[in-house]
C-alpha cells in the first residue's frame, strides 16, 4: 500500500510541477495527460464545480496565471494517506502553501497591487490508477482582498493575518511516512 501512496505523490508533484511551468495557452495540452477522462474539479467560490480538465483550467487557473506575473507555488506541506471518509479507499494528496507572483493584472474584480502578492492554498489531488480524477482547491481571496486594500468584512474585533508554514520546514513528506 505505501508504495500506491509514494506513486501518488509523485504523479501529483509532476502535475502541478508541469502546470506551474506552462503557460496559459499550454496548460491544457500540458496537465491533460496525468488526469483521467472522468477528471472533476472543486473549487471555492466563485469557482465551484468543473467535469473536465479544460473547464477547470479556463476557470480558475487561466485567469491566476494572467494575474499574478512570474507565478510560482510555494508549498509548505505536501502528503498522501488514504481517505478515513470511504474506510480507505480512496489515495488522496494534500498540498497547502503560497501562490506567488507580481500581482499585476487584476484578479475577479480585485485590483491589481503590482508588487508581489501571496494567495494561500489548500489542494487536494484524488490519485486513481495513475491518474488524478479529482481535484478540490481552496484559496483565501479575503486575504488577496486585504492585500489589494479591499476589505470584504464587516468591522470587528478578531485580526486577520497569514499564517505561515512549518517553521522547521519539514511539511513536505516525499519520503514513507505514518
Amino acid at each position: 500500500m505505501s508504495q500506491l501512496l509514494q506513486d501518488a505523490k509523485a504523479l501529483v508533484q509532476q502535475a502541478t510541477k508541469a502546470l506551474d511551468k506552462a503557460s496559459v495557452a499550454e496548460q491544457v495540452a500540458v496537465f491533460s495527460p496525468f488526469c483521467s477522462t472522468d477528471f472533476a474539479w472543486r473549487g471555492s467560490r466563485p469557482f465551484y464545480e468543473h467535469s473536465s480538465v479544460a473547464s477547470a483550467l479556463d476557470s480558475f487557473w487561466a485567469p491566476l496565471k494572467t494575474a499574478f506575473i512570474s507565478f510560482d507555488r510555494r508549498e509548505d506541506i505536501f502528503f498522501a494517506g488514504h481517505n478515513d471518509c470511504d474506510g480507505g479507499e480512496t489515495v488522496w494528496t494534500c498540498s497547502m502553501g503560497q501562490f506567488v507572483g507580481l500581482f499585476d493584472e487584476p484578479f475577479l474584480d480585485i485590483p491589481p497591487t503590482r508588487r508581489l502578492s501571496h494567495l494561500r492554498y489548500a489542494e487536494f489531488s484524488q490519485v486513481k490508477d495513475g491518474k488524478i480524477v479529482e481535484q478540490a482547491l481552496f484559496i483565501d481571496l479575503i486575504g488577496l482582498m486585504l492585500d489589494a486594500g479591499v476589505n470584504p468584512l464587516p468591522p470587528m474585533t478578531g485580526r486577520y493575518f497569514v499564517y505561515p508554514g512549518p517553521k522547521t520546514h519539514d511539511g513536505i513528506l516525499m519520503g514513507e511516512h505514518d
